[in-house]
């Protein structure tokens, strides 16, 4: 054997960069073959095999023969002794990323409830003591067991919680057991979303830094969540959350000068919530230093809900940070009015802007005079998008000549996306 193969590194990158060859069904039929192939392959083989893990079966048929049978239900038929957990340890300790759903298998095996009985003999602290990744859905049968599969190396979790989340009374403690837990994913797909089910595995965690969720949170949840000491990331689609819980919010004022509301958070997305929510919910806060700003709202082109947005917006975001901001209204009261130009003057206030993308299923009506104004207050855009997803006349456009503002004001445009009138065109 050539003394390359010695070098640990080099085999590492040989072997990450493997290919599928056309013989094999995937690239872990090749790191199957390779751990076989000899001792010098084998550990670096099954790290590589092990590292990205869907489903159970798969790793509990490591335990020894005649204590399981598999057909369309896999169980447990005889007693183990803490022996018997000694080669599904020895691989489940190599996984990084473990999804308890095999999304390969078009039939997926169920687990038995004798599964679940005898993990509870575990004799290791955890099932997965190195998982990174966690992904788990509620409707599975181990769920409800899913602090004796993690371990302190936690960070991120995907939880899917289906229709019979209402089953566990209380959410799944993991803190105790993974306290560095970073970055949270939810999506429910229940009509009643689990708010406090939610808001009560979100509150046991203190480090989290990201936050995805296609449900919203009780008081209590966002009392938590708003005072996270890292939390730079959140976005929520799909709230039903009629309105923000404003009143519940920072009751009755906040204690202390020193005690701050969404201190850390750089990144903020609101996906189909009303606008009513996020008007509250930008009543709430002041100084955010934001840096990405997306909203897409539901019933916010009316005169009135888009006046109060902005300025609340304007109010709540420190001028001087926001760099990217992406603004789709949505209309659902089949009102016929468009935004005015200077509805938007609010938003002007951002100078630092680099990235403006508005639309509306209403249009907008703009005149020379807000072209030259935006242009003039936003001298570092580089992307501009104003356009509505429905047809509008001419007339509510701002005329073709006013584009030569545009390229007066912003030298670092480089992309624009934008409805002019060039029907009365007067060059010189």
């Amino acid at each position: 054997m050539h003394r390359c193969w010695q070098i640990t590194e080099l085999r590492e990158h040989i072997f990450q960069s493997v290919q599928v060859p056309p013989l094999y069904h995937s690239v872990k039929s090749c790191y199957s073959r390779l751990s076989r192939t000899c001792r010098l392959f084998s550990e670096i083989a099954l790290d590589l095999l092990w590292e990205n893990h869907e489903g159970y079966c798969s790793l509990l048929q490591c335990l020894p023969e005649g204590t399981w049978e598999m057909d369309e239900t896999f169980r447990i038929i005889a007693a183990l002794r803490p022996e018997d957990w000694s080669r599904v340890l020895e691989y489940s300790k190599r996984i990084k990323c473990f999804s308890d759903i095999d999304h390969r298998d078009y039939s997926p095996v169920t687990l038995d409830v004798s599964v679940s009985e005898a993990l509870l003999c575990l004799p290791a602290g955890s099932l997965l003591p190195n998982v990174q990744n966690l992904g788990c859905n509620s409707e599975a049968p181990l769920f409800s067991q899913l602090p004796l599969f993690i371990g302190p190396h936690l960070s991120k979790i995907f939880l899917h919680l289906g229709t019979h989340v209402w089953r566990f009374p209380t959410s799944i403690q993991i803190a105790s057991r993974s306290p560095g837990v970073r970055e949270i994913r939810i999506v429910e797909d229940d009509r009643e979303p689990p708010l406090h089910w939610a808001s009560d595995f979100v509150r046991q965690l203190s480090q989290i830094r990201r936050i995805q969720t296609t449900t919203s949170f009780n008081d209590a949840g966002w009392r938590h969540i708003s005072r996270l000491p890292n939390l730079a990331f959140l976005v929520i689609r799909g709230s039903s959350q009629q309105v923000f819980p404003e009143a519940n919010f920072l009751p009755p004022r906040i204690s202390s000068e020193s005690e701050s509301i969404f201190a850390a958070l750089r990144s903020l997305g609101l996906y189909q919530p009303r606008a009513a929510f996020a008007i509250a919910l930008f009543r709430s806060l002041k100084n955010l230093q934001l840096k990405s700003l997306w909203l897409g709202l539901i019933d916010a082109t009316s005169p009135s809900a888009s006046t109060t947005l902005f300025q609340s917006i304007a109010s709540a975001c420190a001028h001087d940070h926001l760099r990217v901001l992406d603004l789709t209204l949505e209309d659902r009261t089949h009102e016929t009015c468009s935004i005015s130009g200077h509805t938007l003057y609010p938003l002007l206030q951002f100078h630092c802007l680099e990235h403006l993308d508005l639309s509306t299923t209403r249009g907008f009506v703009l005149d020379a005079a807000f072209i030259e104004r935006m242009a003039q207050a936003l001298p570092s855009i580089k992307s501009l998008s104003i356009y509505s997803h429905s047809q509008t006349p001419s007339s509510q456009h701002p005329p073709i000549a006013s584009l030569a503002s545009i390229a007066r004001y912003c030298p670092s445009l480089r992309h624009m996306v934008l409805d002019v009138n060039a029907t009365k065109f007067e060059g010189n």
